[in-house]
């Protein structure tokens, strides 16, 4: 067994673990040749998710190719890689940004921390703990979301490791190109700044689609609401739509995504009055409120799933729903 085996998985195992227990619920429905086609997914997403990277991080090959390069993947992750190899060094600590995966809403990016004294590490057996970064990602009209952190130690010097930030571009499909800021203001071990490697590392580049994207320019209303266009791609699915202000006077609404086999895997929820800790999340003009729900495809659909349609679904505090299909088959990827 080798001593980088020995690596804690991921900060939000609990969440990606509810999640995979839910969709374990929800395939039982399926006929069992989905259900094997499925159950490759969600390995393969539990992978992306908490697997351990490996030596071949150490023989110089990308942190994404040890993540994402599975045989059952019908669309390689490695094809979508985009090269960045930008450096900020500070009182001899060196991070940089290697690779990013960007999708128009979902931004997975790997980094290398390099040290000339030893990282911070709070466990005393080399490798037995990951590094939190105190960071802050920018970008112009738009938000950017915090979802997931995995990473492991090279050695007492070097460390290795991936972020994923969800992107909403407040109602708006995301654009062609994206201007970032990324700024780590400390590193330090996980849930302790006893150790703490101060910044600030920044970052600005600007970064663009690459991956297969499934556009529905719906423009479809119904009951106050209206679903202006949907973005599905491998990794994610954001659904843009607006609706009156003046509909959370008296009422909760929640949007919920769903499919043919998952009636319910994401969405957004807005509480009466106005009284949204997200309300900056959000655009408000003339009295409509534009906003962008983006949820992760753990599903696959529109690529490994055999849905041929997506759900929209608004619901009220009484329990009214105004429901939206979207007919995908055609635009389903073979």
């Amino acid at each position: 067994m080798s001593k980088f085996d020995n690596i804690k998985p991921p900060k939000n195992i609990k969440e990606e673990t509810k999640k995979t227990i839910e969709k374990g619920r929800l395939l039982k429905k399926k006929k069992k040749l989905k259900n094997i086609k499925i159950a490759s997914i969600v390995i393969l997403f539990i992978v992306i998710s908490i697997s351990p990277l490996n030596t071949t991080i150490i023989k110089g090959l990308s942190v994404f190719n040890n993540l994402f390069n599975d045989p059952i993947q019908t669309y390689s992750y490695l094809e979508y890689v985009q090269d960045v190899d930008t450096t900020k060094t500070i009182n001899g600590v060196s991070l940089t940004i290697d690779q990013i995966i960007y999708d128009g809403h979902l931004m997975q990016f790997s980094y290398t921390i390099k040290s000339k004294n030893k990282l911070p590490n709070k466990e005393e057996d080399f490798g037995g703990d990951l590094l939190d970064l105190d960071a802050d990602v920018s970008l112009k009209k738009g938000d950017a979301t915090f979802t997931s952190r995995t990473g492991k130690y090279v050695d007492d010097y070097t460390y290795v490791g991936i972020d994923s930030y969800m992107l909403s571009f407040k109602g708006h499909k995301a654009p062609k190109k994206t201007k970032i800021k990324f700024t780590i203001n400390s590193i330090y071990a996980s849930d302790s700044k006893d150790e703490e490697l101060k910044g600030p590392f920044e970052f600005k580049f600007k970064i663009s689609p690459n991956t297969d994207v499934i556009v529905i320019d719906a423009n479809k209303s119904k009951d106050g609401f209206t679903v202006d266009s949907v973005e599905i791609s491998p990794y994610s699915i954001a659904v843009n739509y607006h609706f009156q202000q003046e509909m959370l006077l008296n009422s909760d609404i929640e949007m919920i995504l769903g499919s043919k086999f998952a009636s319910n895997f994401g969405g957004k929820f807005y509480k009466r009055s106005g009284e949204n800790e997200d309300a900056k999340d959000y655009e408000v003009r003339n009295g409509i409120i534009y906003d962008s729900s983006v949820i992760d495809n753990v599903y696959g659909i529109g690529y490994h799933d055999s849905s041929n349609y997506i759900e929209i679904n608004f619901l009220d505090s009484k329990h009214n729903t105004t429901n939206f299909k979207f007919d995908i088959k055609e635009k389903l990827k073979k």
